[in-house]
């Protein structure tokens, strides 16, 4: 595994949040701290006997282990916390137990989820990484129905979320995977959607959706109804989402490569990148964003490398 250590003592911009927003959960702490973002570690080059390429997907499970949709090889990889590489599962295939480009996960108390994205299907695995099974995403009834998975999220109940990007939609299934509802559709405004990404539920039974395609984030409450949206003038395609324990919101911006940062209420705070101070080049197609504790995690895509950032605070 190639890992470097970049650590940067100067600081780029100055946030502060505070507030909360509807239906999420309060704050750690009532004040959030000043932040600039730095690159202190680089994962590249050979993980277990082959070259990352297009890491798409990240995922933080219960012990702190890092889990990454290594896309171009067509396979998982799981890092333990301190970052050392320690299994992959996979490998190109239509088969149970391979994959085509997988993309995004989530992660529940059985083990995890991961869009299979080359395979229009949502795979099931346990806590080894072992493949229990999936849902396909198609309907030999209604093929129109379906178009491409792309986020998957997992709502308080365990029904599973999946927007659909070419469909422009979220198709929810049951807690045994059977198809449940449709939510939202093809549009501009309100709970419309285009080119849907990433999904994540929080706590409050809230989903988040990166609405790539209109150039905003859309959140949702538990029924799928819409709530509200977070937009700004700069946003070209945000694709990620993650929600820090400070309830501020990381949103990462495909197109643009760059890291928005934004208040529990929705107030822009920060905005960095496509240099990022460390990382040695800039941002280049960048997938997904997980905000783990201290860290800051990007899959900083297009340089086939995933990118452990942290804040410095003033």
């Amino acid at each position: 595994m190639n890992r470097t250590a970049l650590i940067i003592g100067g600081v780029v911009a100055l946030i502060c949040g505070c507030g909360r927003p509807p239906h999420t959960e309060p704050p750690a702490t009532s004040t959030a701290a000043p932040l600039a973002v730095v690159v202190d570690t680089i994962i590249s080059g050979e993980i277990l006997g082959q070259t990352m390429k297009q890491p798409t997907g990240l995922a933080i499970d219960a012990g702190g282990n890092l889990i990454v949709s290594d896309a171009g090889n067509h396979r998982v990889v799981r890092f333990t916390s301190a970052l050392v590489p320690e299994t992959e599962v996979g490998g190109y295939g239509t088969q149970a137990g391979l994959f085509i480009r997988p993309g995004y996960m989530v992660v529940d108390a059985s083990g995890m989820r991961v869009v299979d994205e080359g395979n229009k299907r949502i795979c099931r695995l346990d806590k080894q990484l072992r493949y229990v099974d999936q849902i396909n995403f198609s309907d030999l009834d209604n093929p129109l129905d379906y178009g491409t998975p792309a986020g998957v999220a997992i709502d308080r109940s365990g029904y599973i979320w999946v927007t659909d990007r070419e469909k422009s939609r979220v198709v929810v299934y049951d807690v045994v995977g059977q198809f449940n509802r449709f939510i939202a559709e093809y549009g501009y405004s309100g709970g419309a959607l285009s080119s849907p990404e990433k999904v994540m539920g929080v706590q409050s039974g809230d989903h988040v959706i990166c609405d790539a395609g209109n150039h905003r984030i859309v959140i949702y409450d538990q029924y799928g109804n819409y709530d509200r949206a977070i937009t700004d003038m700069e946003f070209q395609s945000p694709v990620a989402v993650s929600i820090d324990r400070d309830g501020r919101f990381w949103i990462l911006d495909q197109k643009a490569g760059r890291i928005f940062v934004f208040s529990p209420t929705g107030a822009r705070l920060l905005a960095v990148g496509p240099d990022i101070p460390g990382g040695g080049r800039m941002l280049s197609a960048p997938s997904d964003i997980v905000v783990d504790g201290e860290r800051v995690i990007v899959a900083d895509t297009g340089n086939d490398r995933i990118l452990i950032c942290r804040g410095l605070s003033q």
